[in-house]
């Protein structure tokens, strides 16, 4: 799901919010 919000936050926190979906989905990030 997308934040209507994500355009106030950071972009690391932007970062870590996606790490941590894609992380939950099963997906590999590549940093």
């Amino acid at each position: 799901t997308k934040m209507p919000d994500l355009n106030c936050s950071t972009v690391e926190s932007a970062m870590n919010m996606v790490k941590g979906q894609t992380r939950s989905m099963g997906v590999k990030v590549v940093e």
